[in-house]
């Protein structure tokens, strides 16, 4: 009986064992994976850094008819044409080498994109240069034929992830009249429009209060009015969807969506928009669900200036 037991425990011990080291290599396996994958991020999302940080070093580089051009206050057009200045003996080729002292630093503590036609040479899509100072947002801005390409093609037209903020492929960022969307990805390294969920705490919204959109040769405010969740998933009820303000068509279209904007906000930021007010809705993904978008939305504040200058 004693022996019967005793290969009947050992039958057992032997069968423990074998789940144990079973469980031991499928759990070697997840680590190893989990590793991979970590890995992989890291590099994927350094990579993708670099990418932005060469489209900055770009967008900051003066070319000799670019700088010229400004000292001179003529020749805008030649500006951003791209075309190579006729100069010639070794000053010119000195002045090649050299980034003139009025170049900023950062492209978004300038006015003008000073590289706009080199980026416009890489990309023909490129639209300007979207920023939040004080932010790691400073990215170009692209618009595609379709809402699908560039959310995973970089700027250079490769597959990434990250894909390249884009404006709704039926918008008018140049000459927007009621609303113009913007999306981006919102990654959890923070870059595209990862950012954006900053805006869901008041206190950085006080710190950060606009964001800004590079012309070729003209830069827009766009004083924050309001910061939003919107529900899209399928047999949503709400009475308010962004997309059905995409391209505001009346001013009754538009007074609705800025009163949905208002009541659905998340506080108030005291910015209010009239007729006439351009808007631009940057729009990403909110991680509550993937059904779910955050939404900030910017009225240009220095349109009403301009148009009183003529």
């Amino acid at each position: 009986m004693e022996d019967k037991n005793r290969i009947l425990f050992s039958a057992q011990r032997q069968v423990v064992r074998r789940k144990v080291k079973y469980f031991q290599r499928v759990l070697s396996v997840c680590l190893l994976v989990c590793a991979a994958y970590l890995i992989w991020y890291r590099l994927d999302s350094r990579a993708a850094a670099r990418k932005n940080q060469e489209l900055q070093q770009i967008a900051r580089q003066a070319t000799v008819e670019e700088s010229r051009s400004t000292v001179e206050g003529s020749g805008e057009e030649e500006a951003f044409s791209g075309e190579p200045a006729q100069d010639s003996g070794q000053e010119a080729e000195a002045e090649t080498e050299e980034v003139p002292e009025s170049v900023p630093e950062t492209p978004q503590e300038s006015p003008y994109i000073t590289g706009y036609a080199r980026l416009l040479q890489i990309n023909p899509d490129l639209r300007g240069w979207i920023s939040i100072p004080g932010t790691v947002l400073s990215l170009p801005v692209v618009q595609g034929s379709d809402n699908s390409y560039y959310l995973g093609h970089d700027f250079y037209g490769n597959e990434d992830r990250h894909g390249t903020i884009f404006v709704d492929c039926e918008g008018d960022l140049e000459n927007g009249v009621f609303n113009t969307v913007i999306y981006g990805h919102h990654m959890r390294d923070g870059s595209m429009f990862g950012i954006l969920r900053e805006y869901r705490n008041e206190a950085f919204y006080k710190e950060h209060p606009s964001f800004f959109i590079t012309l070729p040769m003209e830069e827009r405010e766009y004083e924050i009015l309001a910061v939003v969740r919107n529900d899209i998933f399928e047999g949503n009820q709400e009475e308010f969807q962004y997309y059905d303000y995409k391209q505001i068509a009346d001013e009754e279209a538009f007074i609705a969506y800025c009163q949905a904007l208002k009541k659905n906000a998340r506080y108030e930021t005291g910015v209010e928009a009239e007729i006439g007010d351009e808007l631009v809705t940057l729009c990403t993904c909110d991680y509550g669900s993937s059904d779910q978008r955050l939404l900030v939305v910017g009225r240009r504040k220095t349109q009403k200036t301009e148009s009183g200058n003529g």
